[in-house]
C-alpha cells in the first residue's frame, strides 16, 4: 500500500512538471543590472534607456575614479559652481528688508541636499535635451556642467561634487569698512516638491538692519555650530541693495540716458572679452549693482534681415565669463530689475526671466512677434514688466511671470516704450503716440505725432520725428 501511494505522487509530480509551460525568461536587462565598483548594482529608473543607463554608470565610476571622491560624504560645496550668485536684500517699506537668494549645490540634480549617485537619474530622464528647445526650463536641472545641453559630460561635476551637502545657511554681516564676517543667522535646507526641476528660493526677513552693512550666506554641510562652511555669496551691500548701475537700454525706464551712479573719469580699457562667433546683431549692454554686464548676441543669418539665433552672455566685472544662454532666436536687450531678474524678449514673443547666476526661472508665450526683440519691453520701478506682441497687444507681467493686464493697441508699435509716470508712452505705426495707465492699462491719452525712442527728461516727455530730421519736441504733463 505504501509503494502504491509513493508511485502515485510520483506519477503525478512527472506528469505536473509534463504539462507546466517552460519558464519565460527574463530581459537581458532585467537579469543583470549594471553594477558600480562602488555601489554595488544600480536598478534602471523608469523611463531611462537601457543602454544609456549602463553607459552613464559606467561613466560615473570611472569619474570617480578620477576624481577619488566616491567615499567621501557630507562635505560643504566648495567650488565656484555652487556660489550663490542671486542674493539680494531689498527694503520691506517698514525700517527692515527681505533677503532673498537660489539654493546652489553643482550636482545636486535631483535637488534633496546632497550631491550622490542618485543624481544620475535626471541625466538619464533629460538626455539630449538643450537649451534651444522651447521647454529647456524643464530640462536644465539636469545639465550639471551649465553647457546648455544635457549630455554625459553632466556626470563629471557630480564626480567632482560628490558628498556635497547642504544642510542649510549661515546669514553673516560685515560693517563695510570692516573685514571680519559676524553670525546673523541660520536657515535650515527647503526640500522642492517632488518632481520639481526649479531650486527652492530661500528667503529671510532683517527685522532692523543697519546703513552699510554688508550681508552674505554661506552654505554648511551641518546644522550645529561649530559649522563646516562652503562657498560663500555675493556680498550686498544693505544701502545699495539692487539697484543696477543701468538696468534697461538708454539706461532706464525713462530713456534718457542717464544713470543712478557717477561713471568712470577716464577712458582706460579695463577688460576686452571676444565672445565665441561673429556676430551680426549686438544689442545694447545693462550693468548690475555688483559690476556683472549683460547682452544678447545675434549669430549672422544670410539673406535675411533679421539676425539669427541668439545668446544671452553675462560677464562680471573681472571680465571673465560667468554664464551663457542659447535660444534659437534672436533676442532683445537685456533687461534687470530691482529684485534681480534678468529679462529678454524672444523674437517669437516669449519673455524669458533668468535669475542673476543664469538660471531659467520662468518663460512667458505672447502672440509671436517680428518685432518683439526690437521694442524690447520696459520694466517700471515697481518691478512691472511691459511687453507688446504680434496681436499689437500691451502686456503687463508681474515678476513672477502673472499676467497683470493685457490691452489692445489702436496699431502696431513703432518704437520701444518709456514710462512717464503714471503713463505707459509707446509710439505706434498709425504716427500717433498713445498713453496707457501703468496700473490697469487703461488708454489715457493719444495725440498725433511720428516719433522714435521718445525720453523723459525735467518732467517732460521729449521726441524726435523721423519724418522731419530737425524736430525736436518736448511735451509737458
Amino acid at each position: 500500500m505504501k509503494r502504491f501511494v509513493l508511485f502515485s505522487i510520483g506519477l503525478a509530480m512527472l506528469l505536473a512538471a509534463a504539462c507546466s509551460s517552460p519558464e519565460t525568461p527574463q530581459p537581458q536587462e532585467e537579469q543583470t543590472l549594471p553594477v558600480s565598483s562602488f555601489f554595488g548594482p544600480q536598478p534602471r529608473p523608469a523611463g531611462v534607456d537601457a543602454a544609456l543607463w549602463r553607459q552613464l554608470v559606467s561613466e560615473f565610476d570611472r569619474v570617480l575614479q578620477a576624481q577619488g571622491t566616491a567615499r567621501r560624504v557630507s562635505v560643504p560645496p566648495t567650488g565656484s559652481g555652487s556660489e550663490v550668485g542671486d542674493l539680494w536684500v531689498t527694503p520691506d517699506g517698514g525700517g527692515g528688508a527681505d533677503m532673498s537668494w537660489s539654493y546652489r549645490n553643482q550636482g545636486d540634480l535631483n535637488l534633496d541636499g546632497t550631491v550622490s549617485i542618485a543624481d544620475l537619474t535626471p541625466i538619464g530622464v533629460h538626455y539630449l535635451n538643450s537649451s534651444t528647445a522651447g521647454d529647456w526650463i524643464e530640462h536644465q536641472i539636469a545639465d550639471a556642467d551649465a553647457n546648455g545641453v544635457v549630455s554625459i559630460t553632466d556626470l563629471t561635476p557630480i564626480g567632482i561634487n560628490y558628498g556635497g551637502k547642504v544642510a542649510g545657511y549661515e546669514i553673516q554681516m560685515r560693517f563695510l569698512s570692516a573685514t571680519e564676517w559676524t553670525h546673523a543667522s541660520w536657515v535650515p535646507f527647503i526640500s522642492s516638491a517632488p518632481g520639481s526641476t526649479q531650486p527652492p528660493r530661500y528667503s529671510f526677513h532683517l527685522a532692523a538692519p543697519l546703513p552699510n552693512l554688508v550681508y552674505r550666506v554661506v552654505p554648511t554641510a551641518n546644522a550645529d555650530e561649530p559649522y563646516q562652511y562652503g562657498v560663500a555669496s555675493n556680498g550686498v551691500l544693505y544701502s545699495l541693495a539692487s539697484v543696477p548701475f543701468w538696468n534697461q537700454q538708454q539706461g532706464g525706464d525713462a530713456r534718457n540716458g542717464q544713470s543712478k551712479v557717477a561713471g568712470p573719469l577716464t577712458e582706460t580699457v579695463a577688460w576686452t572679452l571676444e565672445l565665441a562667433g561673429t556676430a551680426a546683431h549686438v544689442t545694447s549692454p545693462v550693468a548690475d549693482a555688483y559690476g556683472t554686464t549683460y547682452s544678447s548676441l545675434a549669430a549672422p543669418n544670410p539673406g535675411m534681415m533679421q539676425p539669427g539665433p541668439g545668446t544671452l552672455y553675462a560677464v562680471n566685472r573681472f571680465g571673465q565669463l560667468e554664464w551663457s544662454y542659447r535660444s534659437g532666436k534672436s533676442l532683445s536687450p537685456p533687461l534687470l530689475s530691482v529684485d534681480e531678474n534678468v529679462y529678454v524678449q524672444e523674437d517669437g514673443g516669449s519673455i524669458l526671466c533668468f535669475s542673476r547666476d543664469g538660471h531659467l526661472r520662468w518663460k512667458r508665450e505672447l502672440a509671436e512677434t517680428s518685432h518683439g526683440a526690437w521694442w524690447q519691453p520696459v520694466i517700471a520701478d515697481n518691478g512691472l514688466l511691459i511687453a507688446p506682441d504680434a496681436e499689437d497687444r500691451l502686456n503687463a507681467i508681474e515678476p513672477d511671470g502673472s499676467l497683470r493686464w493685457s490691452v489692445a493697441l489702436a496699431a502696431a508699435p513703432a518704437a520701444a516704450p518709456t514710462i512717464f509716470d503714471p503713463v505707459l508712452v509707446l509710439p505706434l505705426e498709425d504716427q500717433t503716440i498713445g498713453g496707457n495707465a501703468l496700473t490697469d492699462g487703461t488708454a489715457m491719452t493719444a495725440f498725433a505725432f511720428d516719433s522714435r525712442w521718445p525720453v523723459v527728461y525735467d518732467d517732460a516727455l521729449t521726441c524726435s520725428s523721423p519724418a522731419a530730421a530737425s524736430t525736436l519736441s518736448a511735451f509737458c504733463r
